[in-house]
């Protein structure tokens, strides 16, 4: 079929073309399905530029497009209006023919391909060497370039004193593709050096543009953040996001993407103008501080140590204080992630349908509900996890699930286009939660005063491991076979403390952190306040067991934000980089009783600052008429010493509060003595040595025995036998004869 077809075809359209081309000011979108008779309508494809008159080397200009071209150029207005000018010329698959002036500098139109390659490696690690990998990397890279351009073009059109902030690579900080693409527009030059609150564009994996107003970073436990965020609600239906499909823009081309963009921030100007003004108004943390919160001198890493009762438990309980702030407000991201981290799965997903109605799987995953209980969790498959509830809870009428060991409450059902539903009656019978959980989040406000306790606290024990501490393969019950387990990867104690601190920083991940500059990471860390945790009887466990591979990382200067600060270290479990944050102090306690320190891992008693508390009389300032304890402490306590060594001694805490007769002999009775007794392995003649033989009482065995022929039993006739009296029944003076 010859191009002269393509021709008098064009010619026929052109006056139509033209004419649409002057209103539409200078651009042009006419149907032209007629193309489909001349051949497969594949081929009428078309994507290429007219630069000054001349047909721009094609990379879809087929004969069609050539003609068009040829067409073009003789007419008399091309002639002499648009000789000099750029001219985007594309012919969809739909057969859409569209036109428009562009500047000479304009990247080609965003297409669907731009977003293929966007979601192909999405959060994967650019792996060095993989050709797949730098090719993809490699078409990004021009997909930024329309990013920018997009962003550039809207910030001159609306804002001629105002700057772009762009990504400038596909890939983070931690060499993961990102999701999405942004640009971030400042309205004026104060508002780029403030750099708090922005006019953001771009595209992400779920293939549509987004034009929204967004903060630049802040932490959630920003209290601008947070103004932000129960100003925007839920994403998706949020007054201040615009997210537009792909396919209502690609078809459109460059004037439509950027007077769209434009009319959308005017009709966003207002909420950015009064959250500006807010914020500008509020501190960077608006909070009241009770204990010395910023002036810690503690080191990051200690452990109180010293025998029995000398208060190492109380000083640790006394320490909270320094880790707990009272905030002026309770901002609604914390309530829910309060209320969500005691709700399982199916609830979560229950919570978010009632609110949605009717939604798909990919829908149902962007609900502010399932994004924060998808930050709680370790899975990287939420996908998977909601459609495992969804069809373990579903309704066993539903024909279009064909799931079998289902377990109730049994409240959700699928169409057969896999549009889900929840019966919503059915959970207000059977899981009320739900409807209590949704009831508190619509009667939210925010709270004045409420207590945030920077810390966490934890009792080491002979089985505690690793996988308590950091993260290990815990056994959950499947939603897919009620009778067998499934295995999934928990956070330990310490990992969600890492997570607690950098939250204090401005972070909401550690993924995020490590993907930050380094030059943030400091500034971040080092104005964040402290955290900590207070683990009791860290020596019960194999402390170096215990830590594995955060022995380093726990050192000043390899924590995050330090000077020597280490970011690649993987965890063997999730795969996933790991650091410790420079704002949390680990302090711990030890009983020398049962461990001494100097029995301690070596590379354990490098890393951590060793505080004694020893046993002190004179914090003892009370006693029973006519008898000293501080004396009796020091006296007791030298003949331990004398007998076993200073870390089997006794301390000055079973003796303070005691004025009364009765309360010396319970704590002889309910401390000491057990104390002795273990300490001596119940060899009550040292104990008689200690505390005197007021305290102990002997006979002979004598002839107690069976008749038996055995010269031995002679021997044992002649044993003295020692036992404890009872406290109680002992007076003032025996109490006294233990220092007289």
């Amino acid at each position: 079929m010859g191009d002269n077809l393509y021709t008098d075809y064009w010619q026929s359209v052109f006056p139509k073309l033209i004419e649409q081309f002057k209103a539409a000011n200078q651009t042009a979108q006419l149907e032209v399905k007629e193309l489909s008779s001349f051949g497969d309508r594949q081929n009428y494809y078309a994507n290429f530029r007219i630069i000054k008159g001349e047909l721009d080397i094609p990379k879809n200009a087929y004969a069609q497009g050539r003609d068009l071209h040829q067409v073009l150029v003789a007419d008399d207005y091309f002639k002499e209006n648009l000789s000099n000018s750029t001219i985007q010329v594309t012919i969809s698959k739909d057969l859409i023919l569209k036109m428009e002036i562009l500047d000479a500098s304009a990247p080609d139109f965003f297409t669907e391909e731009d977003f293929e390659q966007l979601a192909k490696l999405s959060k994967q690690t650019k792996e060095a060497g993989n050709e797949e990998h730098q090719q993809v990397y490699d078409y990004l890279k021009g997909t930024y370039a329309k990013t920018a351009y997009w962003a550039k073009e809207v910030q001159k059109k609306m804002f001629p004193g105002g700057q772009v902030q762009l990504i400038q690579k596909p890939t983070n900080q931690a060499n993961k593709f990102e999701y999405y693409h942004w640009a971030k527009i400042y309205p004026d030059k104060a508002s780029f050096d403030y750099e708090i609150l922005a006019f953001s564009v771009g595209i992400d994996t779920d293939k549509q543009f987004t034009i929204k107003v967004d903060t630049v970073g802040l932490g959630n436990s920003d209290p601008r953040r947070q103004e932000y965020l129960q100003l925007r609600g839920d994403f998706n239906k949020s007054s201040i996001v615009k997210n537009l499909p792909y396919q209502q823009v690609l078809d459109k081309g460059w004037k439509y993407l950027i007077d769209l963009t434009a009319n959308i921030i005017n009709t966003l100007k207002p909420a950015y103008d009064k959250l500006l003004q807010s914020f500008q108004g509020l501190p960077s943390v608006t909070v009241t501080t009770k204990g010395p919160i910023k002036d810690i001198t503690m080191p990051l890493n200690t452990i109180l140590y010293g025998p029995p009762g000398t208060g190492k438990t109380y000083r640790l309980q006394s320490l909270t204080s320094d880790f707990t702030i009272t905030k002026a407000v309770q901002t609604r991201q914390e309530f829910l992630e309060q209320l969500i981290s005691k709700l399982t799965w199916w609830e979560t997903i229950g919570a978010a349908m009632i609110q949605l109605k009717h939604s798909s799987v990919p829908e149902l995953e962007k609900h502010e509900f399932i994004k924060i209980k998808a930050s709680q969790s370790t899975t990287s498959f939420v996908k998977q996890v909601l459609w495992g509830n969804l069809q373990g809870h579903t309704d066993i009428d539903c024909e279009n699930v064909k799931f079998a060991n289902r377990i109730e409450p049994l409240i959700f059902s699928k169409d057969e286009k896999s549009v889900w539903t929840v019966l919503e009656e059915r959970v207000r019978n059977e899981a009320p939660e739900i409807i209590n959980f949704l009831e508190e989040v619509k009667n939210f406000k925010p709270a004045s005063g409420s207590v945030q306790k920077n810390y966490r606290m934890v009792t080491f024990h002979q089985n505690f491991s690793y996988e308590d501490f950091v993260e290990g393969i815990k056994p959950v019950f499947s939603v897919f076979e009620t009778d067998n387990l499934q295995y999934e990867i928990q956070k330990g104690v310490f990992y969600q403390c890492c997570i607690d601190a950098l939250k204090l920083a401005g972070y909401d991940s550690l993924h995020d952190c490590i993907a930050d500059t380094r030059e943030n990471r400091f500034e971040k860390i080092k104005a964040a306040p402290p955290y900590a945790l207070f683990i009791d009887e860290v020596n019960r466990a194999n402390v170096s067991s215990v830590l594995g591979e955060l022995i380093t990382l726990i050192e000043d200067d390899k924590r995050l934000g330090s000077e020597n600060e280490i970011t690649n270290i993987t965890l063997p479990y999730s795969k996933s980089l790991f650091g410790v944050p420079g704002n949390l102090h680990i302090i711990g306690t030890m009983n020398t009783a049962d461990r001494s320190v100097e029995a301690l891992d070596t590379a354990l008693r490098r890393r951590f600052s060793f505080e004694p508390m020893l046993p002190d009389a004179a914090i003892i300032t009370e006693s029973p008429v006519g008898i000293n304890l501080p004396e009796m402490l020091n006296v007791i306590n030298a003949r331990l010493e004398a007998l076993l060594s200073k870390d089997h001694t006794i301390g000055h805490a079973w003796l303070m509060k005691i004025d009364t007769m009765e309360k010396l002999q319970s704590a002889f009775k309910n401390k000491i003595l057990p104390l002795l007794q273990e300490f001596f392995y119940n060899d009550y003649a040292k104990i008689g040595l200690v505390l005197g033989k007021s305290f102990v009482e002997s006979k002979q065995a004598g002839k107690q025995f069976a008749k038996f022929d055995d010269e031995m039993a002679s021997d044992f006739a002649d044993k003295i036998i020692y036992s404890l009296k009872d406290p109680f029944d002992l007076k003032t003076g025996d109490f006294t004869s233990i220092y007289q």
